[in-house]
């Protein structure tokens, strides 16, 4: 099992921006992520991107820092009202900072230049049997 780059990267960049979350959400394009439900389940499920956090991969690759920033924007993507109409929830006060930590996180992994390597996705990183963290 291995984290899938694409679609981390996808999500964190529909997470950081307002027009495209008007576009998606509030309008719709065939063919993407049609709510801000489905785009957390990608960020975290489809890309693996949350078993490489709860084995600590994250935070072993990229710092504490940048580990701290995941978890805030996990913690502000829980106080989100999900049931709100898409309209309103883009303009949901704490959306601004879920945008800006979106930002943040998806700048830092375009600028490191091993993040699409064979190291960090290789399945023998995500051993099942590898202690937590």
């Amino acid at each position: 099992m291995s984290v899938n780059e694409e679609i981390l990267l996808h999500c964190l960049k529909e997470l950081s921006s307002l027009s495209l979350q008007e576009e998606r959400w509030v309008k719709g394009v065939p063919g993407e992520l049609a709510t801000f439900e489905e785009t957390v389940c990608a960020l975290f499920d489809d890309s693996n991107f949350g078993l490489a956090l709860k084995k600590g991969m994250v935070e072993e690759r990229y710092g504490d820092y940048f580990a701290k920033k995941v978890d805030k924007l996990s913690s502000l993507i829980s106080k989100i009202p999900n049931y709100l109409p898409p309209e309103d929830l883009i303009h949901y006060p704490l959306m601004g900072e879920l945008r800006l930590i979106s930002s943040f996180l998806l700048d830092e992994l375009k600028r490191d230049e091993n993040f699409f390597s064979d190291e960090w996705l290789s399945p023998e990183a995500f051993m099942w049997n590898r202690p937590l963290q």
